[in-house]
């Protein structure tokens, strides 16, 4: 029997499959849209939430070696407050993370307890007690922890960053990687944290201090008088070695350091003058930039003498950064063999040439004042007397530095090294012998940071 289709039904049937394959399709296509996005949207919460715990780790990691170091009850009690605000971070991240996948459940435990550990001995210290040996080697341990964990998490950050895999994949990788490979491996080394935590009790960087320099009202302008946007023109022009009449204006700079602005017609050259006082806040030249030419040290002297050109002599290098292949080199205004961090210059120079890149001195300006003489109550074998056992003196200076009050406090600058080979800076109070600040040098070769 035949069966016979019209035309006209032959075109229907076409039609109605034609428009389910392509109502099928764009469904499809709708629902893998809407998967591809909701996975994107996921790693992106993932590598952003690895990323953050990156910092995090690195940050307690910081603070955990300055507790090794330290050895005041006050000092103990800034450092656990740190531990104790940045643990919390650390678990917010990590609550945004699949923690079966890689088994971070004793991570999370490590950190709550990092935390824990630090409030429990700063108030242990604060009753008068001391901490002992076994107590110190604990932070010790868990500074250990706490770098092996950010190694592993460091390549589990950049395993994602590629964005060649996804986190079920990354899982896989890692937890079969094996450490001849050179490589972590995530999942026994967290399972191997949860194992052995049983042991425990429950820039551009302006060297230090820099944060606090520019966060009150500058001390070198007070009482001074107004200049007129001519008279700084012709200050800008003598700073500068520009011409006044091709200096023209650009604007008024206001704030905590009002100023005149001024610029070269193609725009290569800004300057600002305060308009109390006449003070040069800062010249900066654009410059394309070579490979470098001129080693560190010559770097720092062709900013002593552009300094020198400009009447500023009592100033000695604190720290310097070579970025790009431009060096800025920070530095402190000093007297009677005192150094004061918070009168702070910044020079920067072409690493190619030995140009000047830029002029900062607004630190300067907004800390130098007449300071009245300045002797310890306490003596250098005093002072030393405060410092953790496991330090080395290796070098000892006077200092003045700023509080997180804005106020100044002077001390006594232990440069040391720890027993691991750190590199550490201690402040002990030349007046009451207490320990006011402990930072971490990190040395490389394009300069000296802080932790």
């Amino acid at each position: 029997m035949n069966i016979r289709i019209s035309r006209r039904a032959f075109v229907r049937i076409i039609t109605f499959i034609t428009a389910a394959i392509v109502t099928l399709a764009a469904l499809f296509y709708a629902n893998y849209s809407e998967n591809l996005q909701h996975k994107r949207a996921q790693e992106y919460t993932y590598l952003q939430s690895v990323e953050d715990l990156y910092t995090y780790l690195n940050s307690i990691n910081s603070t955990l070696t300055k507790g090794v170091y330290c050895s005041s009850p006050q000092m103990l009690n800034t450092l656990a407050s740190m531990l104790w605000r940045d643990a919390g971070f650390a678990k917010n991240s990590l609550a945004l993370l699949p923690i079966d996948y890689f088994q971070l459940g004793g991570t999370y435990k490590f950190i709550s307890q990092v935390g824990d550990y630090a409030v429990s001995l700063a108030k242990k210290v604060s009753n008068g007690e001391s901490i002992t040996e076994e107590e110190a080697q604990t932070l010790q341990t868990m500074r250990e922890y706490c770098t092996d964990l950010i190694g592993s998490i460091y390549v589990l950050q950049e395993i994602v960053r590629q964005g060649n895999i996804d986190y079920n994949q990354a899982n896989e990788e890692m937890s079969t990687t094996n450490a001849e490979d050179g490589q972590f491996n995530i999942g026994n080394g967290f399972k191997n944290f949860e194992e052995s935590l049983g042991e425990f009790p429950s820039l551009i960087y302006d060297g230090p201090f820099s944060d606090h320099i520019l966060q009150k009202d500058p001390l070198m302008l007070k009482g001074q008088a107004e200049i007129t946007r001519e008279q700084a023109r012709d200050i800008a022009a003598k700073a500068s070695g520009i011409p006044a009449s091709e200096l023209k204006d650009s604007g008024d700079e206001e704030g905590r350091m009002p100023s005149y602005c001024f610029e070269t017609a193609d725009q290569n050259v800004d300057i600002g003058v305060t308009k109390a006082g006449g003070f040069v806040t800062y010249c900066t030249f654009s410059a394309e930039v070579g490979e470098m030419a001129i080693t560190p040290e010559e770097g720092i002297q062709i900013a002593k003498e552009y300094l020198q050109s400009h009447n500023i002599t009592s100033v000695e290098t604190s720290y310097y950064e070579i970025s790009n292949n431009i060096m800025t080199i920070n530095f402190a205004y000093t007297s009677n063999n005192i150094t004061y961090y918070p009168d702070l210059i910044k020079v920067s120079v072409a690493m190619d040439d030995g140009e000047i890149i830029s002029f900062h001195q607004r630190g300067y300006l907004a800390n130098h004042q007449e300071r009245a003489a300045q002797v310890p109550s306490i003596t250098q074998e005093q002072a030393a007397k405060k410092l953790s056992p496991l330090l080395t003196v290796e070098q000892v200076k006077l200092a003045v530095i700023p509080t997180q009050g804005l106020n100044e406090v002077f001390c006594y600058e232990f440069k040391c090294t720890g027993q691991n080979g750190e590199n550490i800076l201690v402040y002990i109070n030349a007046e009451t012998g207490a320990e006011e600040q402990l930072l971490i040098l990190l040395i490389g070769e394009n300069g000296t940071l802080t932790a």
